[in-house]
């Protein structure tokens, strides 16, 4: 599926909220399977088909961590698979990181959440302008690492509640 075409948007990270939620709402309304109710059986469905693809669509499209996957499968099909090995070095990092997350207490918590919100909005940065330049495979390392991140704040999180 590609939400882009399915909600009637360009490919691209920097989408307008506004236009993104507009589109799903238009399309929402001429497909809705409740004002479809004097159609054939087979129209309804698909109309129920075509329903649960706009909400799909939506749901990738409004995060931009699922935006950029899309992109992904879009442009460069394979590409996030095959760039799921990663350094022994980025590795070896995230297991400090681990163990820094599992030893932080009190006032070294905040500090540390700061800090992975930051590599994190790099992340984010950084994968938009790899994706914006074409350097899909660099797009799809830094969205695996973003992964290790973005766990290890929730890990974080779950901790220190």
């Amino acid at each position: 599926m590609d939400p882009f075409a399915t909600l009637e948007l360009e490919v691209r990270m920097d989408l307008d909220p506004a236009t993104l939620e507009g589109n799903y709402l238009r399309l929402s309304r001429l497909s809705h399977p409740d004002l479809l109710g004097s159609l054939p059986a087979e129209a309804q469905i698909e109309a129920m088909a075509r329903s649960a693809r706009l909400n799909d669509a939506y749901r990738v499209l409004r995060d931009p961590w699922h935006r950029a996957r899309a992109i992904l499968d879009l442009r460069a099909p394979g590409a996030f698979a095959g760039a799921k090995r990663l350094s022994g070095e980025f590795l070896a990092g995230m297991m400090d990181l681990a163990e820094e997350i599992a030893t932080a207490r009190g006032d070294a918590v905040a500090p540390l959440r700061a800090r992975l919100r930051r590599t994190i909005d790099g992340y984010l940065q950084r994968i938009c302008e790899q994706l914006a330049r074409g350097e899909y495979h660099a797009a799809a390392v830094s969205l695996h690492e973003s992964n290790y991140h973005r766990k290890a704040l929730h890990d974080l999180d779950a901790a220190s509640a």
